[in-house]
């Protein structure tokens, strides 16, 4: 009786479990797919394209406070020649992650985006660097 009592719980916490590994895979996979696609501003036929994308370096202040990830989302202008400028950080997370997300957006090179007549812009854009401690 009691060995059976035993393996209903154990069986039970074991369904538990794994239901939430699998939630949590599914929530990591969701967060890979955000990463920044920037929607066409209304004036061009196509928006910029990250062609040259480094990292963003793990600041240290987090890997010493246990911070496992983190997510700044930023606003940058593409120039028509394809470099990054004006960066504005709109939400961050603290801990050096801002610091080392515009440091790395800086280095970053475009395909800039084109006007509907072909010639290519300056576009205002959103962007999502993640950043993961390996």
């Amino acid at each position: 009786m009691i060995s059976t009592i035993r393996s209903i719980i154990f069986f039970r916490l074991a369904t538990r479990l794994f239901i939430l590994l699998v939630a949590l895979h599914l929530q990591a996979v969701a967060q890979e797919k955000e990463k920044a696609t920037p929607a066409v501003p209304p004036n061009a036929a196509s928006g910029p394209v990250c062609i040259d994308c480094p990292p963003a370096r793990f600041p240290p202040e987090a890997r010493r406070a246990k911070i496992l990830e983190g997510n700044v989302l930023l606003e940058i202008t593409v120039s028509e020649k394809g470099r990054p400028s004006d960066i504005k950080v709109l939400s961050d997370p603290g801990n050096g992650f801002a610091r080392e997300a515009v440091d790395a957006v800086k280095r970053w090179k475009f395909k800039p985006a084109n006007a509907k007549d072909g010639t290519k812009i300056s576009t205002r854009i959103q962007v999502n660097v993640v950043s993961r401690q390996m």
